[in-house]
Protein backbone atom coordinates (compact mmCIF):
# COMPACT_ATOMS: atom_id res chain seq x y z
CA UNK A 1 0.00 0.00 0.00
CA UNK A 2 2.62 2.77 -0.85
CA UNK A 3 0.72 4.95 -3.10
CA UNK A 4 -2.01 4.76 0.19
CA UNK A 5 0.83 5.72 2.33
CA UNK A 6 2.48 8.82 0.15
CA UNK A 7 -0.99 10.01 0.12
CA UNK A 8 -2.19 9.60 3.65
CA UNK A 9 1.56 11.55 4.30
CA UNK A 10 0.98 14.35 2.13
CA UNK A 11 -2.48 14.87 3.63
CA UNK A 12 -1.16 14.69 7.12
CA UNK A 13 1.59 17.10 6.21
CA UNK A 14 -0.64 19.88 5.12
CA UNK A 15 -2.23 19.64 8.83
CA UNK A 16 1.08 20.48 10.59
CA UNK A 17 2.19 23.93 10.92
CA UNK A 18 6.05 25.57 10.54
CA UNK A 19 7.26 25.80 13.58
CA UNK A 20 4.85 23.23 15.60
CA UNK A 21 6.50 20.43 17.94
CA UNK A 22 5.40 17.10 16.46
CA UNK A 23 5.17 13.44 18.46
CA UNK A 24 5.60 11.26 15.03
CA UNK A 25 4.95 7.79 16.38
CA UNK A 26 6.32 4.79 14.50
CA UNK A 27 5.25 2.24 11.66
CA UNK A 28 5.45 2.62 7.92
CA UNK A 29 2.82 5.04 7.20
CA UNK A 30 4.78 7.40 9.82
CA UNK A 31 8.51 6.88 8.23
CA UNK A 32 6.12 8.36 4.90
CA UNK A 33 5.07 11.00 6.82
CA UNK A 34 9.05 11.90 8.12
CA UNK A 35 10.07 11.54 4.79
CA UNK A 36 7.23 14.58 3.46
CA UNK A 37 7.53 16.31 6.83
CA UNK A 38 11.51 17.41 6.26
CA UNK A 39 10.67 20.16 3.64
CA UNK A 40 8.88 22.24 6.98
CA UNK A 41 10.55 23.74 9.84
CA UNK A 42 9.76 21.91 12.86
CA UNK A 43 11.02 20.34 16.41
CA UNK A 44 9.89 16.11 15.51
CA UNK A 45 10.64 13.85 18.22
CA UNK A 46 10.05 10.41 16.07
CA UNK A 47 9.71 7.11 17.65
CA UNK A 48 10.72 5.04 15.21
CA UNK A 49 14.62 4.79 14.26
CA UNK A 50 13.58 4.48 10.42
CA UNK A 51 12.11 8.12 11.00
CA UNK A 52 14.86 9.13 12.74
CA UNK A 53 17.29 8.19 10.05
CA UNK A 54 14.45 10.02 7.54
CA UNK A 55 14.97 13.51 9.49
CA UNK A 56 18.43 13.39 10.26
CA UNK A 57 20.73 16.11 8.88
CA UNK A 58 18.21 18.47 7.75
CA UNK A 59 18.46 21.64 9.02
CA UNK A 60 15.25 23.03 8.99
CA UNK A 61 14.00 19.95 11.60
CA UNK A 62 14.96 20.53 15.17
CA UNK A 63 15.47 16.83 15.52
CA UNK A 64 14.72 15.56 19.48
CA UNK A 65 15.25 11.45 20.16
CA UNK A 66 13.43 10.16 23.18
CA UNK A 67 14.88 6.95 25.10
CA UNK A 68 13.98 3.74 24.90
CA UNK A 69 14.41 -0.01 23.90
CA UNK A 70 13.85 -0.59 19.76
CA UNK A 71 12.22 -3.35 19.09
CA UNK A 72 13.72 -5.59 16.14
CA UNK A 73 11.26 -6.44 13.99
CA UNK A 74 9.65 -2.52 13.73
CA UNK A 75 12.52 -0.39 14.86
CA UNK A 76 9.80 1.39 17.08
CA UNK A 77 11.25 3.30 20.17
CA UNK A 78 9.11 1.89 22.85
CA UNK A 79 9.20 0.76 27.24
CA UNK A 80 9.73 2.93 29.94
CA UNK A 81 12.73 5.09 29.19
CA UNK A 82 10.46 6.44 25.96
CA UNK A 83 7.14 6.78 28.78
CA UNK A 84 9.81 8.85 30.87
CA UNK A 85 10.72 11.26 28.15
CA UNK A 86 7.67 12.00 26.99
CA UNK A 87 6.49 13.29 30.87
CA UNK A 88 9.08 16.29 30.13
CA UNK A 89 7.58 17.44 26.73
CA UNK A 90 4.54 19.04 25.17
CA UNK A 91 3.92 19.17 21.60
CA UNK A 92 1.43 20.25 19.54
CA UNK A 93 0.77 17.56 17.38
CA UNK A 94 0.60 13.78 17.78
CA UNK A 95 0.54 11.86 14.54
CA UNK A 96 -0.21 8.70 15.88
CA UNK A 97 -0.83 5.29 13.29
CA UNK A 98 -2.46 2.56 14.85
CA UNK A 99 -2.18 -1.29 14.46
CA UNK A 100 -6.21 -1.32 14.09
CA UNK A 101 -8.96 0.97 14.42
CA UNK A 102 -12.53 0.12 15.21
CA UNK A 103 -15.57 1.91 16.51
CA UNK A 104 -16.15 -0.95 19.33
CA UNK A 105 -12.33 -1.45 20.32
CA UNK A 106 -11.01 2.02 19.19
CA UNK A 107 -7.89 3.04 18.30
CA UNK A 108 -5.23 -0.25 18.95
CA UNK A 109 -1.66 -1.56 18.97
CA UNK A 110 -0.04 -5.06 19.08
CA UNK A 111 2.09 -4.49 21.66
CA UNK A 112 1.48 -3.76 25.45
CA UNK A 113 4.64 -1.05 24.85
CA UNK A 114 3.69 0.13 21.94
CA UNK A 115 0.61 0.93 22.96
CA UNK A 116 1.52 2.66 26.54
CA UNK A 117 3.84 4.92 24.32
CA UNK A 118 1.15 5.83 21.87
CA UNK A 119 -0.99 7.04 24.59
CA UNK A 120 2.10 8.36 26.28
CA UNK A 121 2.17 10.58 23.05
CA UNK A 122 -1.60 11.44 23.29
CA UNK A 123 -1.33 12.71 26.75
CA UNK A 124 2.25 14.83 25.82
CA UNK A 125 0.25 16.47 22.96
CA UNK A 126 -2.41 19.57 22.17
CA UNK A 127 -4.26 17.35 19.03
CA UNK A 128 -3.84 14.14 17.85
CA UNK A 129 -3.96 13.14 13.98
CA UNK A 130 -4.54 9.43 13.62
CA UNK A 131 -3.41 7.80 9.98
CA UNK A 132 -4.75 5.09 9.39
CA UNK A 133 -5.00 3.49 5.95
CA UNK A 134 -8.67 2.07 5.74
CA UNK A 135 -7.65 -1.69 5.83
CA UNK A 136 -6.79 -0.76 9.85
CA UNK A 137 -10.51 -0.21 10.04
CA UNK A 138 -11.08 -4.11 9.71
CA UNK A 139 -8.92 -5.39 12.31
CA UNK A 140 -8.27 -4.83 16.26
CA UNK A 141 -5.16 -5.62 18.27
CA UNK A 142 -5.32 -6.97 21.74
CA UNK A 143 -3.30 -3.54 23.67
CA UNK A 144 -6.05 -0.53 23.75
CA UNK A 145 -5.05 2.64 22.84
CA UNK A 146 -7.92 5.56 23.15
CA UNK A 147 -11.37 5.19 21.93
CA UNK A 148 -11.74 6.72 18.11
CA UNK A 149 -13.86 9.57 19.57
CA UNK A 150 -10.82 11.13 21.55
CA UNK A 151 -8.91 11.97 18.50
CA UNK A 152 -8.91 15.66 16.62
CA UNK A 153 -8.28 14.60 13.33
CA UNK A 154 -8.17 11.33 11.17
CA UNK A 155 -6.76 10.88 8.29
CA UNK A 156 -7.72 7.90 5.68
CA UNK A 157 -8.31 6.59 2.40
CA UNK A 158 -11.65 6.39 0.14
CA UNK A 159 -12.04 2.78 1.19
CA UNK A 160 -12.92 3.67 5.21
CA UNK A 161 -16.35 2.40 5.86
CA UNK A 162 -18.94 5.27 5.55
CA UNK A 163 -20.48 4.32 9.53
CA UNK A 164 -17.05 5.41 10.86
CA UNK A 165 -16.77 8.54 9.01
CA UNK A 166 -20.52 9.19 9.91
CA UNK A 167 -19.96 8.05 13.87
CA UNK A 168 -16.59 10.57 13.87
CA UNK A 169 -17.89 13.29 12.18
CA UNK A 170 -21.50 13.28 14.47
CA UNK A 171 -18.18 13.00 17.39
CA UNK A 172 -16.87 16.24 16.21
CA UNK A 173 -13.91 14.41 15.14
CA UNK A 174 -12.61 15.88 11.48
CA UNK A 175 -11.78 13.20 8.80
CA UNK A 176 -9.64 13.97 6.15
CA UNK A 177 -10.19 11.58 2.64
CA UNK A 178 -7.49 11.09 0.48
Amino acid sequence: MAETKQLLAAAVAKLVRSGEAVALDSGTTCVEIARVLVGTRLNVMPFSVQAIGALFGKSNINLITPGGSVRHDEGSITGPLAEASLRSVRFDTAIISPCGASPEDGVTAHDLQDAAVKRAIIDASRRTILVADSSKFSRSAMAAVCPLESIDILVTDAAVPAQVVERLSAGGVEVVVV
